[in-house]
């Protein structure tokens, strides 16, 4: 569900000829074959739950999800990975659901918290990348606490623009707290009707709410 709701707010990349491997089993299969039929490279092994790929300058990163079996997630974060060996970023946050590089930056996002219900979701921005770790980390939107108010998210299409937004507001049925249903709405640039963007933004609101 968390993945999905990345679309709103995060681009993922992937390549069909590179494979990040889940945490090391004795029974983990053979690597596959390449649709072309070349041979699969193996980057990195012991991820826990991979999420999303990004490439740039000259380094491969992975957004990881952690145990997603937790009541709060570990192990997660974002990850160099290079030689074989998949590498923690300083100032990762504990869960990533997207990762996405555009012009020197990495754009993240991913949430974290200290207990059960106390997340905090963000789309973070790193940049100044010295090859070790990322100098400046900046968080460029926070999302509520909650959704019980009205709201809005922007919806960002595939080549990095701003393609419109979402919304939602509530309406109140019956005599609690529990007797309510979100109205969502949505407007989109006239270039980015059409496309399927303005369904998967509303499935990913869904999914938050």
């Amino acid at each position: 569900m968390r993945g999905r709701g990345a679309i709103l707010i995060a681009a993922t990349v992937f390549s069909s000829g590179l494979m990040a491997a889940a945490a090391g089993r004795a029974d983990s299969p053979a690597l596959p074959t390449a649709t072309n039929g070349a041979p699969v490279q193996l980057v990195a092994a012991g991820l826990v739950t991979p999420t999303s790929f990004a490439f740039g300058d000259g380094a491969v990163f992975e957004g990881d999800g952690g145990n997603s079996d937790a009541a709060v997630p570990s192990d997660g974060g974002v990850f160099l990975l290079r030689g074989g060996t998949a590498t923690k970023i300083p100032g990762s946050p504990q869960f990533v659901a997207g990762l996405a590089w555009h012009d020197g930056a990495l754009y993240i996002s991913g949430g974290s918290m200290t207990a059960p219900n106390t997340e905090k979701w963000q789309l973070l921005k790193w940049s100044s990348w010295n090859g070790t770790t990322f100098a400046e980390q900046h968080a460029i939107y926070t999302a509520p606490a909650k959704f019980d108010d009205a709201g809005a998210l922007t919806v960002v299409s595939d080549d990095e623009q701003v393609a419109g937004d979402v919304s939602w507001h509530w309406q109140q049925w019956g005599p609690n707290a529990g007797s309510r249903c979100p109205m969502i709405g949505i407007w989109l640039r006239p270039p980015y009707r059409g496309r399927g963007i303005g369904a998967r933004a509303q499935a990913g609101l869904v999914d938050l709410l």
